[in-house]
């Protein structure tokens, strides 16, 4: 039948295009191993940062690519990076030579093209890539970050400076921060504020604090890309019974949640976004006893999100991204309660993610070299701060591991990148 031919014939040049793309990646152009990364003379931090990711991902490939500027490029083969007008799309291309030009809009942009470079190159080799476009605009950007607080503001200089810079490198649209005492309100609120960081308010009367005076689970967002719903908080309680007895269940009002309901600008939807600490191994508690307290804030966790999507019957469905220090590790009892109704990103990120640690890091300072030095001590499940997710697509997952952050705190920024369903 002549339909039924017609049929079979498009399926038969449909089979034959995907060989073909097939055997087109399995056979692109053997990258060099002297190849170059060519950034701008005036490169930001982000870019460097970007070309960094590349070097790792390529050397992954058994290359050993370096990174230059663009006056001093001289390799035969080059992975161009260039930066724009501030937009949010990329443009990625290759040569049947291998040589291939990057250009993006800004930091995010570039970020999202090296990844899609990242993804084309197999066992050695790249494909000629006509050109693969793409928008970052829908991406947010998340940040948990344990800022180190309580003192020691001396153990670097100008810590605080240096870590409001990191933050507004990274650029996330919600920065949720851990042990924000009264010393970061101080010295690095102001310092947010200025790169256009906003604090969401936790009391009912519009506040930042606790009547304790304190709010040390703090959350900041981008006013241009997000407008605030609604928002709260609130400290975990003082006392915990554990088997019959009360146990200390938050040091000095320094444990708490905030948690904050967020609508995009440009897309319209909506997500909520949870920040917290739970409670440490303190000197006073058995090892069973700071686990049922953490279990015990897991809990509460998992119902503090019933109880928000059960605000409003447009939040019944509410995306959600929740996280911060739970000094636990990944497979922990707190762990498991918040599971039962949330993902970890690690296991939800389609692009990228970094396995630092697993879920993070701990770290402890060195005062002969001035850094903190990573895996000294073991931890459950590799480490303690961790994000998890629902209602939402995770794009890549990654850990901040520059030289800012390993000198600032003894916890590493964990960055979500996330597109919202």
């Amino acid at each position: 039948m002549p339909g039924e031919r017609c049929r079979m014939q498009n399926m038969e040049k449909k089979a034959m295009k995907k060989r073909n793309l097939l055997a087109g990646e399995a056979t692109g152009t053997v990258l060099r191993s002297d190849m170059q990364i060519v950034i701008p003379d005036d490169a930001t931090v982000l870019c460097r940062r970007s070309a960094g990711r590349l070097a790792q991902a390529l050397t992954l490939n058994g290359l050993e690519p370096a990174i230059v500027t663009g006056q001093d490029a001289t390799a035969r083969q080059t992975v161009r990076m260039t930066l724009g007008n501030g937009g949010m799309t990329y443009r990625v291309t290759a040569d049947d030579a291998g040589n291939c030009n990057l250009t993006a809009g800004c930091d995010r942009a570039l970020q999202q093209a090296v990844l899609e470079l990242c993804g084309k190159v197999k066992n050695g080799r790249l494909p000629q890539i006509s050109a693969v476009e793409g928008n970052a605009e829908n991406l947010l950007r998340v940040m948990y970050y344990n800022v180190y607080g309580y003192g020691n503001l001396d153990s670097v200089p100008d810590r605080l400076g240096q870590q409001a810079a990191l933050i507004a490198d990274a650029a996330p649209d919600v920065l949720c921060v851990q042990e924000f005492d009264r010393l970061h309100r101080a010295g690095a609120k102001p310092l947010l504020e200025k790169a256009g960081y906003s604090e969401v308010p936790v009391t009912e009367d519009g506040g930042f604090l606790y009547p304790s005076g304190k709010n040390c689970e703090a959350i900041f967002y981008r006013a241009d890309r997000l407008e605030l719903l609604r928002s709260g908080g609130e400290p975990y309680p003082d006392r915990v019974e554990v088997d019959g007895a009360e146990v200390i269940g938050n040091n000095s009002n320094t444990k708490s949640t905030a948690w904050a309901i967020f609508r995009e600008r440009t897309g319209g939807k909506i997500f909520l976004a949870v920040n917290t600490h739970f409670m440490w191994s303190a000197p006073e508690l058995t090892g069973k006893q700071a686990n049922a307290v953490r279990v015990d804030n897991a809990r509460r966790m998992v119902v503090l999100i019933d109880a928000i999507r059960a605000l409003d019957p447009a939040y019944a469905n509410l995306a959600v991204i929740f996280g911060g220090d739970l000094n636990c590790g990944a497979d922990s009892d707190p762990c498991a309660v918040v599971k039962t109704v949330l993902t970890p990103v690690y296991d939800m990120a389609d692009t990228e993610r970094d396995n630092i640690g697993y879920y993070g890091v701990y770290a402890t300072y060195d005062e002969t070299t001035g850094q903190y030095r990573y895996g000294e001590i073991p931890c459950e499940g590799g480490g303690i701060d961790h994000v998890f997710a629902a209602g939402l697509t995770v794009r890549n997952y990654l850990t901040d591991t520059c030289f800012r952050a390993r000198i600032t705190s003894d916890h590493l920024p964990k960055t979500v990148d996330l597109i919202l369903n």
